[in-house]
């Protein structure tokens, strides 16, 4: 979980270290979801580079809002598949 105060112009960067080489298929992004008047605080365009190299395009990719509520039989992840095509 992430969250952090937006200060616009700044780059807001998370880098995540395996320790070790791995293989990645996809990552997971789920936006802030606690109440309805909270979804406009989530993550709205993401940028994902592996090793230094650009996986997704340069304008990044949109991610939904979050709805507001949770429900057991809705997933309200968004799943970036890599290499993103």
């Amino acid at each position: 979980m992430w969250l952090i105060p937006f200060n616009r112009g700044e780059n807001h960067l998370i880098t995540i270290d395996f320790g070790s080489v791995k293989t990645i298929s996809a990552v997971k992004f789920f936006n802030y979801n606690k109440s309805y008047e909270d979804t406009l605080r989530g993550a709205k365009q993401v940028i994902i580079k592996i090793d230094d190299r650009l996986v997704t395009p340069k304008k990044g990719i949109t991610l939904r809002k979050a709805p507001g509520f949770m429900a057991p039989e809705v997933d309200i992840g968004q799943e970036i598949r890599l290499p993103y095509v």
